[in-house]
């Protein structure tokens, strides 16, 4: 199409306009293509304030009345979970993060929450994790299914169709489980 190039459609609008949708998984592929656009753009930081906005407007940080879990708490059950293997790669961290925002009190934001992880000295692989690596694995990890980006409470409802990456959420969804088992053990954990 010629002359589309000098076309502007404001920012505010297109929130405005994710926002409108009747559930998450309407807003996620413009939130997708937001942040997509601005990281390409070398505008990060606009990216995943456009991406928290849109997210926190359909699971907002307050619907969890717990105070959280310490960092110490964290840092035994996330050892522990490390230590099972059922973590194989960065990338399957996604569960973990899926499971302390939703019940540990730990920070939507991917940027505050891997900071938060890193700050707690954790080993995978026999090695330090690294902020840089964790971020992109977890927030590259949210992207490949809508359904990462939703509670927990619609994991354990949702059920993969045959053109979806199964494999990809079951091995989420087996991290999240195997963290809500260990958190359980430790009293950290209301049973539900």
């Amino acid at each position: 199409m010629d002359g589309i190039d000098d076309e502007m459609i404001p920012l505010s609008y297109l929130l405005e306009y994710a926002k409108q949708s009747h559930e998450y998984n309407d807003a996620w592929p413009i939130e997708r293509a937001l942040f997509r656009y601005y990281l390409g753009c070398n505008r990060g930081t606009l990216a995943l304030r456009l991406s928290d906005e849109i997210h926190d407007h359909f699971m907002p940080a307050a619907r969890s009345k717990r105070v959280g879990i310490t960092d110490e708490q964290a840092r035994d059950v996330l050892t522990a979970l490390i230590e099972t293997g059922v973590i194989g790669i960065q990338a399957q961290f996604v569960g973990v993060y899926r499971v302390l925002v939703d019940f540990g009190g730990f920070p939507t934001e991917i940027t505050s929450f891997c900071r938060r992880v890193i700050g707690l000295g954790l080993k995978f692989d026999g090695c330090a994790l690294e902020y840089k690596s964790f971020y992109q694995s977890v927030q590259k990890g949210i992207q490949t299914h809508s359904v990462f980006a939703m509670p927990y409470k619609k994991w354990a409802d949702y059920e993969c169709k045959t053109d979806e990456r199964a494999s990809t959420f079951l091995r989420q969804k087996a991290v999240a489980d195997k963290l809500i088992a260990l958190m359980r053990d430790r009293n950290l954990l209301q049973a539900k």
